[in-house]
């Protein structure tokens, strides 16, 4: 017999007037409330989103609210991994506030959970401040990205783009990446004699890299303004998506706190994020309208080339690609470094090296195939070991439950969220042995002489994952770990500092716990050449293979007419230009020489009178009136750089963007030399009033135009250090007691090139050593 209950507002209405009248409708009211009350605390203070799964152990000491979310402290993997060994369950249950959440942590446990129900565990969940804030705009990453149709549609997009048989469109980007790596270290270390910190160059590597796949666009310097944006404001979103970093994420109240920092935090990173990523796609719809662009992911798809994808679908694939490979590459490879710059890791290193030269007793050779394949058993020995042992993404992704997975008889229901902890399973002892918790390359060998690889079985380590949402990039991260290494072995011995030596345990390497991705303590190491002459032949050979990407243009600046064929040439490919350093300049002595200081007059007049009107004409020509021309041809694109809106309320010219430098002369600030040079100090001293001119009028356009004033610095026109050089008696004679430098100018420039000279206009700085002091007589 079926009951029915007639629930018509009507009616509702009637009983609660029944029981208002009632004589004991007080109590019963108050009975109710403290009933309700209490169900709404309870919940408030113990319930989660999923109910406790029986049969699955439950670590003890969840607190109300929080959960386990204290006890985990900073460190979740390791705490995991700690609880594993003290209650005797790899698999268990734990509390993030509201939110209930499967641990999985030994090695066998994780691929059983992770490949026998890939299909049950192919999601991934929603959390409030990274899907909810930070990703509002540009949608999520592949990686983050809950399982539906869009996602299907960006993991095959990126597959096809990442996988191993679309290696080969990457040679030439790889070739040029790797070869910058050895390059700059070798110039920054001065070959060897300066240690170095090996992490910049590897991060500029990877973020190329990824830069180069998704916009057709690179940046060459180590340092460059929107490099260390990206990666600054990539590893600080890393550290918000943190379960420690973030408990409003398990406990919703905290969202609503006034002045909610994270939230706060959250947006200003976002839109620092959003600029930088939209001023990419906007550069790629430049060089599209201009003709210019080159095969990636964003052109092909906004010429609509490839896919069916949505504009927010392209924005999470170049997202994926940008934000993913920047820090677990950089992490692994820095890390690798250090740990082979240690005692036992030049061990390593040697065999190694052998093992390069055995497959190539050629060097050139090695350069030349690293990017092609992957063939050198010791190298791919230490690549796989770099893997497992810096687990740079302790925590994998979580992961959620589609449907029921039944562990053992436990019956874990959809919608749970699962942990793999993979530094807990890259490190387990029973499955890697005894040693498990050392870096040592070998185990991947089953003999050292020659070296030779063990037979690939199943799954190596869990730093890819595995499965259904394996990362699809791992083809292309292998490949650049390798070609990096090979090129770097086979040039240099590296060898750790004695002063800031490499942090190589497992855990205590990164310097952030809290951080989604691990970012390797600081160290530096000291790079000890193999054969110099072969790396600078290698490096040389690499430099003309890779020359398309540098484009060298040449041009007659002592002619309006090829400044403007210039400024058109930069036009049609650039939408903006950050720095001109304009530094041509010629010197025509008298042809007649004499000792200007003490030369009699008739000897002095010929001396002068033998100088030609041509000489004095191109003097100029080329000292001062192309500094002119050349500034006022590039004015546009030098405004525009000054004006380029970089996001968190910043525009160019705040980091010293749109700035002209002219190279002058410390001869314009004085007239004591033993040699007649008074055509060029009168165009140098042309050239600092310039300065002055220049920038008055500019400045409308937020366009800086500042000089630098040079003394003794070598150069073909002035060759210091040549025997014979008129100037070199008066090297020991300045405060400085040297000539110039590279370094000495190059520094200046910096300056007044970046935020730290954004202030500084119509000036010059001379940058002498002191050599006016001298010229004035204050010695």
């Amino acid at each position: 017999m079926d009951v029915k209950f007639d629930l018509r507002p009507e009616l509702l209405g009637y009983r609660w007037a029944q029981l208002r009248d009632h004589e004991y409708a007080g109590p019963i009211l108050t009975a109710l409330a403290v009933v309700l009350v209490t169900y709404v605390f309870y919940n408030f203070l113990y319930a989660t989103d999923i109910p406790h799964i029986k049969g699955l152990p439950e670590i003890p000491g969840a607190v109300p609210v929080l959960g386990h979310l204290l006890q985990l402290g900073e460190d979740h993997a390791s705490t995991c991994e700690k609880w594993w060994r003290q209650y005797g369950h790899s698999v268990f249950q734990i509390k993030l506030g509201n939110t209930r959440a499967v641990v999985v942590n030994s090695f066998e446990d994780c691929k059983k959970m992770l490949l026998g129900n890939q299909n049950a565990v192919i999601d991934r969940p929603k959390l409030y401040t990274f899907h909810g804030v930070i990703s509002s705009t540009q949608g999520f990453t592949i990686g983050s990205s809950p399982w539906d149709d869009s996602c299907r549609k960006k993991r095959k997009a990126a597959g096809t783009a990442l996988g191993r048989p679309a290696l080969k469109n990457y040679y030439p980007m790889f070739d040029l990446e790797s070869y910058c790596i050895l390059r700059d270290m070798q110039k920054d270390s001065r070959n060897g004699e300066i240690e170095i910190d090996v992490r910049p160059y590897i991060q500029r590597y990877a973020l190329n890299t990824t830069l180069t796949l998704c916009y057709g666009i690179r940046m060459d310097a180590v340092y460059d303004d929107l490099l260390r944006e990206i990666l600054h404001v990539g590893s600080a979103i890393s550290l918000l998506r943190s379960a420690s970093e973030n408990l409003q994420d398990y406990v919703p109240i905290l969202r609503y706190l006034p002045n909610n920092e994270k939230t706060a935090r959250s947006k200003e990173l976002r839109e620092r994020r959003d600029a930088y990523l939209n001023l990419l796609l906007d550069k790629v719809r430049d060089m599209i309208k201009k003709g210019t662009d080159k095969p990636c992911i964003s052109a092909a798809i906004l010429k609509d080339q490839e896919t069916k994808l949505t504009g927010v679908e392209v924005s999470s694939i170049c997202l994926s690609l940008v934000s993913g490979g920047f820090e677990t590459i950089p992490g692994t490879l820095t890390s690798c470094i250090g740990s082979l710059s240690t005692k036992e890791g030049q061990i390593w290193q040697d065999r190694a090296y052998e093992d390069i030269k055995r497959y190539y007793p050629d060097v050139r050779d090695a350069w030349t195939s690293c990017y092609v394949e992957e063939k050198i058993p010791y190298i791919n020995a230490i690549i796989k070991e770099a893997g497992r042992y810096y687990t740079v993404s302790s925590m994998s992704l979580p992961r959620k439950t589609v449907t029921q997975v039944n562990w053992n008889g436990a019956i874990i229901p959809p919608k749970t969220m699962i942990l793999i902890n993979a530094q807990a399973g890259n490190h387990d002892v029973d499955h890697f042995g005894p040693d498990g918790g050392n870096f040592n390359p070998e185990r991947w060998l089953k003999s050292l002489d020659p070296p030779t690889e063990t037979e690939s079985v199943g799954l190596a380590h869990l730093s890819f994952g595995t499965g259904s949402r394996a990362c699809s990039g791992q083809y292309i991260a292998s490949r650049l770990l390798y070609a990096a290494l090979v090129r770097l072995l086979s040039s240099y011995k590296i060898v750790a500092s004695e002063e800031m030596p490499p942090n190589t345990d497992y855990v205590e390497y990164n310097q952030f716990k809290t951080a989604l991705v691990a970012i390797p303590r600081e160290f530096k190491v000291k790079l000890i050449p193999r054969d110099t002459a072969m790396t600078t032949e290698c490096l040389s050979a690499a430099e003309e293979r890779t020359k398309e990407h540098y484009k060298d243009v040449p041009c007659d600046i002592s002619s309006k007419r090829n400044i403007q064929e210039l400024a058109d040439y930069i036009n049609q490919r650039e939408s903006h230009l950050d720095i001109l350093v304009s530094n041509a300049g010629i010197r025509r002595d008298p042809p007649v020489q004499c000792d200007v200081l003490t030369a009699p007059l008739p000897e002095l007049q010929g001396s002068m009178w033998s100088s030609l009107d041509t000489d004095w004409a191109d003097t100029f020509s080329v000292n001062t009136t192309a500094h002119y021309f050349l500034s006022v041809a590039l004015l546009p694109l030098l405004s525009a750089a000054s004006q380029l809106d970089l996001g968190n309320n910043q525009l160019g010219r705040s980091q010293g963007r749109g700035v002209i430098i002219m190279t002058s002369s410390c001869a314009s600030m004085h007239n004591v030399t033993n040699v007649d040079l008074t055509s060029y100090a009168t165009s140098k001293a042309a050239t600092d009033h310039l300065v002055r001119l220049l920038a008055a009028k500019f400045s409308r356009f937020y366009v800086r135009v500042t000089g630098i004033n040079p003394g003794f610095v070598p150069s073909n026109m002035n060759p210091v250090g040549q025997e014979g050089n008129m100037f070199s008696a008066l090297f020991d004679q300045v405060p400085a007691k040297r000539a110039g430098n590279e370094e000495d100018i190059a520094g200046a420039v910096l300056y007044l090139a970046s935020r730290a000279g954004s202030y500084v206009d119509g000036i010059s700085l001379c940058v002498d050593g002191g050599r006016i002091l001298l010229a004035n007589g204050q010695k």
